[in-house]
């Protein structure tokens, strides 16, 4: 079975834990949507490692599904293109300040939305956003 992402490859040093893309962004409303799956379990923000999280406010469900493929604008000149969702790994159920080792986040992760959630992106530029600044998807 084709995974689709064939063409590319995703090397890394052996042992390591690195990213696959230099930049990942979270919405709000899909770490609550997890969370929801598994109200016992602790969806924190560190435990994926976002380098942007988006506070969509009201907005309910995994919200970054229909982005693939598309440019998210950030601020005023930040631009990404979505390419792919991000492959979670066993790092995300590690224990990490006052956060306890749980293997109920892959676990629900996987069973939820197969393994890969939040897309991976990378900024076709150099460019700055900060806090506050409005995300939109751009038409296509």
């Amino acid at each position: 079975m084709s995974s689709g992402y064939d063409e590319m490859t995703f090397d890394a040093p052996a042992g390591a834990f690195v990213d696959l893309a230099p930049l990942h962004v979270l919405t709000t409303a899909s770490l609550a949507a997890l969370a929801a799956c598994r109200p016992e379990a602790r969806f924190d923000v560190r435990r994926f490692r976002p380098n942007l999280l988006v506070d969509n406010g009201e907005r309910q469900g995994f919200a970054e599904d229909d982005l693939e493929g598309k440019v998210l604008a950030i601020g005023k000149t930040l631009r990404l293109r979505v390419f792919m969702p991000t492959i979670r790994c066993a790092l995300t159920t590690r224990a990490q300040e006052d956060l306890p080792a749980d293997p109920a986040i892959l676990r629900t992760v996987v069973e939820r939305h197969g393994g890969n959630w939040a897309p991976t992106r990378a900024s076709r530029r150099r460019a700055r956003c900060g806090v506050g600044d409005p995300v939109r998807a751009l038409p296509d």
